[in-house]
């Protein structure tokens, strides 16, 4: 709650010193009013008894004071206890010279001045440490630390003033002036000096207006009018000593002490129980803190047997992984910590992807969405993520944390359903296209046929006629193979063999495969490149690689079939994802053709895509060459241009005994 917008209770506080304020003041002066002609008269007796008490309370009020400057460090304490424990000093010599011990040793004339100069001497001190005290607070609220002065200074000072005054008394040659002047309306117009250093403290201190809440500084308000009005009221219109004028004012002071010391109680107490008070708090707040991070501790447990969590600094470093984090991505949280996400960056996801997503974390929004992450081996996973923004205190985003859940075996499942679906629909287009190669096939063998049951044919002719019809047959195994590979992913039948030899040997059928416009070149190895693979699953796939290259050049053109081998040492992109870094035989089928544009060249692996007219393709050559490559530990990558030629890369790994 600000100072100018006070609540209804603090108005009402402020409203009631306001009217204790002007009932002290008004009433002590209508006191005197009253009581003025008054004979009463007090013994010395009782004055020195009276003004023990006053040093006595005046040492508690400077101790105490000093206890709050050095609990609170306010400048203003310093002085007042400075001022109250130097006034201690001199009201106990005001003591004494009152005494009946002390009237042996001082003219019975000069009694009286001495004895009212002692009370002016300690009612001046006072009261202009009560007008420093608020000085000392004005400099320490203009100037902060740097205006403080020093506890030396001040007691150096609060030291010398005092002794400066008993030593007056002391020393001085008599007589001392004298105090009472009957002739004027005020008897002891000295007594309006110190009076004058209580009225200016006094406005200060109103001025000041901390009175309206703090409890210590209402007090000295209090005090300050007492002292005041003691001063002008009563001990001004004092005529004689320990007449009615001289016994209030005396007795106004210690009510004006005792005053100073409520306030000091009050604000003590006031101090301590709101230590208790924070002290009760702070254990309640560290109760409920303790069930909170219990409560927390909980659910972050129950969060990791459930989720993959994991936090990274707003540059992405990986801050924190939990153990299903670890578990799925197959690395160690010492390996994790300190990395960037984009160790697990697949490639699946194109870059608009990530700049999304960065963009709406950044802008201090959650982000949700399905993410295809690669693991430590290679291989790959999907999790459905929820990446959310953390701020400080500030608002300034320090890091993201990730909750992820796996899916993968739910996606895959649906990729399978997917592509059980495709097979479906395309079955209506994949069945003519078969028939139609079939009906291609059939017709070859029944000319064929034909011709071989006419008599005037050669044995040569014969020949040539049979090899066409074996041909045809074969022609149909392999388009059997295709689909039943695609179709049921059966396992190989593995053999290792030179892939320099079984190329040469393929070769006479790939040459009768080839029209008459085509030439084909082959580039063997001179390295040994010995291979595990199923060898006829490799004829297949070579002949479909270069049935699509003759395909590709409807003019006719130059077919290239190079071996070599290969090392892979660094990171490859292809359609697997991570590639195994370790020696290969690359096989290439290079053509002269139209080439392709890289819309088609991203699709060609997909099965049953094909550019060729209906009826001419089944779309299952390079999709069948992928997937045979795969099953053998390699992958396959195609260059190719519009109007360029096209080149397929197929990477087989060497053989190691």
């Amino acid at each position: 709650m600000e100072k100018n917008e006070p609540t209804r209770d603090q108005t009402g506080v402020v409203r009631q010193r306001v009217i204790a304020y002007l009932f002290v003041g008004a009433g002590l002066t209508l006191c005197y009013a009253v009581m003025r002609g008054t004979t009463w008269h007090s013994s010395a007796t009782l004055h020195t008894v009276v003004e023990a008490v006053a040093t006595l309370l005046a040492l508690t009020v400077g101790a105490m004071a000093l206890v709050r400057f050095y609990s609170k460090k306010n400048n203003a304490f310093l002085f007042i206890g400075a001022g109250f424990l130097g006034t201690a000093f001199l009201d106990g010599y005001h003591a004494f010279v009152t005494s009946t011990a002390f009237k042996p040793f001082i003219p019975s004339e000069e009694l009286p001045a001495l004895i009212s100069w002692s009370w002016v001497a300690s009612r001046l001190f006072l009261s202009v440490f009560l007008f420093l005290s608020l000085l000392a607070w004005l400099r320490e609220h203009r100037l902060g630390d740097a205006g403080r002065v020093g506890e030396k200074t001040v007691y150096l000072f609060a030291g010398a003033f005092a002794l400066v005054s008993f030593a007056f008394f002391a020393f001085a040659p008599l007589p001392l002036p004298r105090a009472y002047y009957p002739e004027l309306v005020f008897h002891r117009p000295e007594e309006f000096l110190p009076a004058l250093f209580f009225l200016a403290a006094l406005v200060g201190y109103l001025r000041k207006g901390d009175w309206q809440h703090d409890i210590f500084e209402h007090w000295l308000v209090l005090s300050l009018i007492v002292g005041f009005v003691g001063q002008t009221v009563f001990m001004s219109f004092s005529g004689e000593l320990f007449d009615m004028e001289f016994n209030i004012a005396h007795l106004l002071k210690k009510v004006s002490y005792v005053c100073v010391l409520t306030g000091l109680l009050a604000s003590m107490y006031a101090a301590f129980r709101l230590e208790a008070e924070r002290g009760e708090a702070m254990a309640e707040a560290k109760s409920k803190a303790e069930a909170a991070l219990a409560e927390l501790a909980s659910h972050k447990l129950a969060l990791d047997q459930h989720a993959i969590v994991a936090a990274t600094d707003i540059k992405g470093t990986i801050t924190y992984a939990n153990d299903k984090f670890c578990q799925i991505s197959g690395y160690s949280r010492e390996e994790l910590i300190g990395q960037n996400h984009r160790i697990l960056n697949s490639g699946h996801h194109p870059k608009s992807f990530f700049t999304d997503m960065y963009r709406t974390v950044a802008n201090g929004e959650p982000w949700h969405g399905d993410i295809k992450n690669l693991t430590k081996d290679g291989s790959h996973y999907w999790v459905n993520s929820t990446i959310a923004p953390f701020k400080d205190a500030n608002g300034k985003i320090i890091q993201y944390v990730a909750i992820r859940t796996d899916f993968t075996e739910k996606k895959r499942a649906e990729e399978e359903r997917l592509r059980q679906s495709q097979k479906m629909d395309i079955l209506g287009q994949l069945t003519g296209s078969v028939a139609h190669d079939f009906n291609n096939l059939l017709t070859v063998l029944d000319c064929n046929i034909s011709l071989l049951k006419s008599q005037n044919i050669d044995q040569e002719r014969q020949q040539s006629l049979i090899k066409d019809c074996l041909a045809a047959v074969e022609l149909g195994s392999n388009l059997t193979s295709r689909l039943t590979n695609f179709a049921r992913k059966e396992p190989l039948a593995e053999t290792k063999a030179d892939l320099n030899k079984l190329i040469v040997g393929f070769s006479d059928l790939l040459n009768r495969s080839l029209g008459e416009d085509d030439s084909f070149e082959f580039v063997l190895s001179d390295d040994p490149l010995p291979v595990l693979v199923d060898i006829v699953l490799v004829e297949v796939g070579l002949l479909n690689l270069a049935i699509n290259a003759r395909d590709a050049m409807p003019e006719g053109g130059m077919i290239t079939v190079s071996l070599s081998k290969t090392i892979i040492d660094g990171k490859v992109e292809s359609i697997y994802g991570n590639v195994e870094q370790r020696p290969y035989a690359l096989l290439q089928v290079s053509d002269t053709g139209i080439g392709m544009a890289p819309e088609i060249k991203k699709r060609v692996f997909e099965p049953f895509f094909t550019t060729k007219d209906e009826g001419k393709g089944t779309g299952l050559g390079l999709s069948t060459v992928g997937d045979l490559t795969q099953s053998s530990g390699g992958f396959v990558q195609i260059e190719s241009e519009p109007g360029k030629g096209t080149t397929v890369k197929v990477y087989l790994p060497l053989y190691e005994e």
